[in-house]
């Protein structure tokens, strides 16, 4: 970022368009005099006080914009750890931009994509991590999701790495008192020095176990219904949906390309994708829509393979089956309102859920047994308490190649200065996590992912 942290920034903080509200922001020593030469108090508070609300208007050009609530935060205790100042005017998309404008004819600039949020963190209120849970907690499409994020907003995962960074340091000064003053320190024996890596190393792997959950609460699990035509696929989404959202025929082939929706259940996001029915295709839309269906089988977290339970075992099953590869696989009978045709034991090793999407039979088993198959025997408390993103992902796989190369070295003998500089890159990923010590680049980076006005 070229812009100064001395310049005062102004955004407008609420969504676009109209609404009840909508709120300009301002931060920077420059605020309490943008605040007074645009702001006509009901009462002349002469100096504002932090932290109060104050009624008046907002004055352009000699005359009244809007009538506003506008409050005052003083450093260092607000958002961004520096005076910041937000007027509360009526939500109409033309009034929020004059009374934008305004501010910035009295001397703000306009903000950049999350230069509030880089602020805070620049000046200390937050870690990069919390500044990474505010766009988590934003963009969150699931209690899961929120609850991730809000537990990393208040240092959650930070508090499972601090214990490992703080003996990472004890052991760094050991090592560096001993190599400095051998004769009044004692060093750091090999087998002490192999066994804190092991331990460490079992600390860092069971964060990185939850890589995966992260991903899956953040993004969403992506589950593809799959199976023969007029198996009941699209019946099925339409169902886990509640909305007509696919055309449902008797006619094989109705649906030829990926649908898509987003679904809650259990607390997690859910994305179904209904695809074609995979069969001996009949023209080349029909093949491409098949096509695509293995595709995302092939790609998916989960895959509930739909077959129809109240007709005999066919070999057309067979050969769907064989297609899928998917290791997430889990066979649905539906329709065992009609009866039940079809052998258990085609399901082989994998979950078997029966169903019936006309009667709502078996619906409830099936998601419970969903959320299941994706968490496994983890409990969505303990995975908010660490979930982790591909970045934090990257530096721990450094911290555990950092404790690798420090038990090979303790167990080949190696000297303790050497073994030294291992300590010290383990501390330096971990602080990349943190952001105690980070590239310009990866704040960059990270702070691009949001909106301007936060």
């Amino acid at each position: 970022m070229k812009h100064s942290l001395d310049d005062t920034i102004a955004a407008i903080a609420t969504p676009a368009g109209a609404g009840g509200v909508g709120i300009v922001r301002i931060s920077g020593k420059r605020a309490p005099h943008i605040l007074k030469s645009i702001f006509c108090p009901e009462k002349d508070p002469g100096v504002f006080a932090s932290h109060k609300l104050y009624h008046g208007w907002i004055v352009a050009g000699g005359k009244k914009l809007d009538e506003v609530l506008v409050s005052f935060m003083a450093a260092p205790h607000s958002y961004t750890g520096e005076d910041v100042a937000e007027v509360s005017c009526h939500g109409g998309q033309l009034v929020v931009s004059k009374v934008l404008e305004a501010v910035v004819e009295a001397g703000a600039r306009l903000a950049e994509r999350g230069e509030f949020t880089r602020r805070a963190f620049l000046n200390g209120r937050i870690d990069l991590i919390q500044a990474e849970a505010v766009i988590d907690l934003i963009s969150a499409r699931s209690p899961a999701a929120l609850a991730a994020a809000s537990a990393q907003l208040s240092g959650g995962l930070r508090a499972q790495l601090e214990p490992i960074r703080r003996r990472l340091v004890e052991l760094l000064a050991r090592l560096e008192g001993a190599v400095d003053f051998p004769e009044d320190l004692p060093g750091v024996d090999g087998p002490e020095l192999s066994s804190l890596a092991g331990a460490l190393q079992t600390e860092v792997d069971k964060l990185l176990a939850r890589a995966e959950e992260g991903r899956i609460i953040r993004e969403g699990v992506r589950v593809a219904i799959v199976g023969r035509p007029n198996v009941g696929k699209s019946s099925l989404l339409n169902c886990l949906a509640q909305e007509g959202r696919v055309i449902v025929s008797p006619l094989p082939g109705t649906t030829r390309d990926t649908i898509e929706e987003g679904v809650t259940i259990g607390g997690l996001p859910f994305v179904f994708i209904d695809t074609a029915g995979l069969r001996g295709a009949g023209d080349e839309v029909e093949k491409e829509g098949i096509s695509r269906a293995l595709s995302e089988a092939q790609k998916a977290d989960l895959v509930l393979f739909l077959v129809d339970a109240s007709v005999p075992l066919s070999t057309e099953d067979e050969r769907v089956k064989s297609e899928l590869k998917n290791n997430r696989l889990v066979v649905v009978f539906n329709k065992v309102d009609l009866g039940i045709k079809f052998p258990e034991r085609y399901a082989g090793a994998h979950p078997v859920f029966k169903i019936s999407v006309r009667t709502g039979a078996g619906l409830e088993q099936l998601k419970a047994g969903m959320v299941g198959a994706v968490l496994g025997e983890n409990k969505l408390a303990e995975t908010s308490r660490g979930v982790i993103n591909t970045r934090h992902k990257e530096c721990l796989f450094r911290v555990r190649e950092a404790l690798q190369k420090m038990a090979e070295g303790a167990a080949n003998g190696m000297p303790q200065d050497l073994i030294a500089i291992d300590v010290r890159s383990g501390i330096i990923a971990l602080g990349e996590v943190s952001g105690e010590q980070v590239s310009e680049e990866v704040i960059d980076l990270i702070f691009q992912n949001f909106c301007v006005g936060k």
